[in-house]
C-alpha cells in the first residue's frame, strides 16, 4: 500500500518500546500516520507493506539490527529504497551512516524538537511539501427522529467506514 496524498508515513524500528510508544503519540499528533516494528526483521515486514515516507532506524536492537535492516533496503549501489533517519546512542557511527548515504543521523538522548525538525527536513527534501489534511464534515440523519449528528474526519476513507448513509 502506498503512502496516503495527505498523510506522511513515518516507520519507526526500535526496540525500547517507551521511546517507540512515545515517538508513535508525538507524531500522531503532528499529523504523521505512524507504523512501528521493534526489530529489522519485523522492520522489513513491515516497509514492504507500507511504503514509508521516512523510517527512523535504530542500531543496535535484537534479531536483525539497524545495520542488517539497512542493507537490505538498499540496491547494489547502496542507495536507500526509503529515507532513512538513523538514531543511536552510538554517535561515533554518524561517519558510517553518511558514507552509506543515510539520509539523517541523530545521537541518542535527543531532543523533539530536534528530531521533528531533521523528520520534517528529510521529508520535504524527499517529497515537497505535503496538502494540509482539513477535517471532512457529514450531517447524518438518525432514522427515528429526524435527529442529526455532525461527524468530523480528516481521513476520507476512515470518514466511509464510520458513517453509511
Amino acid at each position: 500500500m502506498p503512502p496516503g496524498m495527505n498523510k506522511r508515513t513515518l516507520l519507526i524500528i526500535d526496540d525500547e518500546r517507551p521511546l517507540v510508544e512515545m515517538l508513535r503519540k508525538f507524531f500522531t499528533t503532528e499529523g504523521y500516520e505512524v507504523v512501528t516494528a521493534f526489530d529489522g526483521d519485523e522492520g522489513l515486514r513491515k516497509a514492504e507493506q507500507v511504503k514509508p515516507h521516512l523510517i527512523l532506524l535504530d542500531i543496535n536492537m535484537p534479531k536483525s539490527g539497524g545495520i542488517d535492516f539497512y542493507s537490505h533496503i538498499c540496491n547494489k549501489d547502496l542507495k536507500s529504497q526509503y529515507p532513512v533517519l538513523v538514531m543511536t546512542g552510538r554517535s561515533h557511527m554518524e561517519g558510517l551512516f553518511q558514507d552509506l548515504n543515510a539520509d539523517g543521523f541523530l545521537a541518542k538522548p535527543f531532543r523533539m524538537d530536534e528530531l521533528a525538525r531533521k523528520v520534517s527536513a528529510i521529508i520535504k527534501k524527499h517529497y515537497g511539501e505535503f496538502p494540509e489534511s482539513k477535517p471532512v464534515e457529514r450531517e447524518v440523519k438518525m432514522h427515528e427522529k429526524g435527529q442529526k449528528i455532525l461527524v468530523v474526519e480528516d481521513d476520507i476513507k476512515t470518514l466511509d467506514g464510520i458513517v453509511t448513509l
